[in-house]
Formats: C-alpha cells, sequence, structure tokens
C-alpha cells in the first residue's frame, strides 16, 4: 500500500470517527429534551428545554432555568458518573469561543483510561478529537432550539471540520 493510499484511508477512518462524534453531540442535546417532556409532562410547554442541573419540577416554571444560547461541551461525565450528559458552558471552563483554524480553543475528547472505552472531556488519553455543541433560538419562532455539532480534528496542517445540525423543538415529532 502506497502512502497517499494510507492517509486516504486513515481520513476517511477519522472521518466516519469524527461524524460520529458530530452525530452524538447532537443526539444529547435531543436526549435532554425528550427527558425533560417527559419529566415536567405536566408543566410549562417550555419546560422541555430546562438545563438537566435542574431536576425539581417547580424549576422550568422559573424563568432563567432554560439551557441558554451559546456554546457547550457535551458528553458522559466518568468522574462523576453525571447521566445522561454533562452540559457546560464555554464561559464556565474560561474556553475562549470556537475557531476552526485554532482547534485548541475547542473541547478536546479524551478516551477515559478506566476501561471503559467512553469518551469524555474530563480525563483519560487526549484525542485527536475536538467537539463543541452550540445551541441558539429562532428569532422567529423561540419554540426552535437550533443545534449545531460541530467535530474538528487535524489532518495534516489543516483541520477537518463535520457538522451535524438539528432543529428540536417542543414536540418530539416535529
Amino acid at each position: 500500500m502506497n502512502l497517499t493510499s494510507t492517509r486516504i484511508t486513515a481520513m476517511n477512518r477519522n472521518d466516519l470517527v469524527a461524524a460520529a462524534f458530530a452525530e452524538e453531540g447532537a443526539e444529547m442535546i435531543r436526549n435532554i429534551r425528550d427527558t425533560n417532556l417527559l419529566r415536567f409532562a405536566s408543566k410549562a410547554a417550555d419546560c422541555w428545554r430546562t438545563h438537566p442541573i435542574y431536576s425539581d419540577l417547580d424549576t422550568c416554571a422559573n424563568p432563567g432555568k432554560e439551557i441558554a444560547q451559546g456554546s457547550y461541551r457535551v458528553g458522559i461525565n466518568v468522574v462523576s458518573n453525571a447521566l445522561p450528559v454533562a452540559l457546560s458552558a464555554a464561559s464556565d471552563s474560561g474556553i475562549a469561543p470556537l475557531d476552526a483554524n485554532n482547534p485548541n480553543a475547542w473541547y478536546q475528547l479524551k478516551l477515559d483510561d478506566a476501561n471503559t472505552n467512553l469518551y469524555n472531556y474530563f480525563r483519560g488519553t487526549a484525542t485527536i478529537f475536538y467537539r463543541e455543541v452550540k445551541i441558539s433560538y429562532s428569532a422567529a419562532d423561540p419554540n426552535v432550539m437550533n443545534v449545531i455539532s460541530t467535530v474538528v480534528y487535524r489532518s495534516g496542517k489543516d483541520p477537518r471540520v463535520l457538522t451535524r445540525s438539528m432543529p428540536l423543538t417542543n414536540h418530539p415529532y416535529l
């Protein structure tokens, strides 16, 4: 096998992994929405976007408890075993706004050392993959949460960027 074929094979493998990480990031936000729809079924219609750190049934009626617009890292926190996800804002971690040309500003995924084979942000062996999930709300319709999950990794000099976007509403079938 020549060097070019080897590089293309590695890039294709990395693209598949990056695409799966991008999909996983978007699906974790969908999981938060779905969990909230079940947990707060008897509450107000906007409870579907309640931040996962709030768990009591009175929380979603209070303003300011929803997932704010911004960039997040989402993943399983294998240190605290916080399931299903840990959702941390960029401002909470002191990480600068994300930039595809500066992957050090992104959230680097690590492979857990505890033989769980889980990828996370908290401990383990650093990988070449960086992920961020950006959440925004539609100006035209505040009942639409736009989720953009982006994964970047270096392939030679240039970053490779894979993105998965998904609109979410307070109704799981829309």
